[in-house]
């Protein structure tokens, strides 16, 4: 976009039995600006700390923020895959706790639409889930529409998403599988 470099990896460590987050990696860089965070959270005493520092401009120093919290908090790609495993009935909505740079957001997730779609996969059925980010006190300050869309199987593999802001449409297309992607799921 407009000549701008951006890269964001993000890694999360989930624990398989309680499907809770531990901790979260993220390096972000947008053109020559590179942002690194962690973000540990203690679920015994319901507190995260967010760190994060610029290592190309080290005197911004670290900032650091500590946030009480309750329930399940998930991060943004446990986010994802929790939304995989619950069942996706078209009206059906809920609500996923979302931590993010520090702080920690009510989601609410609206089901939104189920269709057959020509997907990397085929032409598969999928079912649309609505993600509502935006608001004053939300994720997203500014007003747009996230739309995700899964496979309606028992892999709910995210096929394709929509990001609809003031600035323009953003299309995320998953262009291939790697790995074993005809293992069947108990």
């Amino acid at each position: 976009l407009f000549n701008l470099h951006f890269h964001e990896r993000m890694e999360s460590t989930v624990d398989p039995i309680a499907f809770t987050v531990q901790k979260t990696k993220r390096i972000d860089e947008q053109g020559k600006r590179r942002r690194e965070s962690e973000t540990l959270f203690d679920q015994a005493n319901g507190k995260l700390v967010w760190i994060e520092r610029d290592p190309t401009n080290p005197a911004v120093g670290v900032r650091s923020v500590t946030t009480p919290f309750t329930g399940r908090v998930l991060d943004i790609l446990s986010a994802i895959y929790f939304l995989r495993t619950q069942p996706l009935e078209v009206g059906k909505t809920f609500e996923v706790t979302i931590s993010d740079s520090g702080r920690v957001y009510r989601v609410p997730v609206k089901v939104i639409d189920k269709k057959r779609m020509k997907t990397v996969l085929g032409r598969v059925e999928v079912v649309r889930v609505d993600p509502d980010l935006r608001g004053p006190d939300g994720m997203i300050r500014e007003s747009g529409k996230l739309s995700i869309w899964l496979t309606n199987d028992n892999r709910r593999i995210p096929v394709t998403a929509r990001l609809k802001t003031e600035y323009g449409t953003f299309d995320i297309t998953l262009r291939k599988m790697v790995g074993n992607s005809q293992r069947k799921q108990a």
